[in-house]
């Protein structure tokens, strides 16, 4: 069962840090030398 257990936490964590990048993304800049989008931690906070 702790597995079992483990494993729907590491889905869910996967699941939110997916969200988390999406959102980066859709706030951010895209990095002209690497191509990594950016934005600040304020913005994270402040977007709509």
């Amino acid at each position: 069962h702790i597995l079992l257990a483990n494993m729907a936490d590491t889905a869910q964590v996967e699941h939110e840090i997916s969200l988390l990048v999406n959102f980066i993304r859709s706030i951010g800049k895209q990095n002209s030398s690497t191509g990594k989008y950016e934005t600040t931690f304020g913005d994270l906070f402040r977007s709509d």
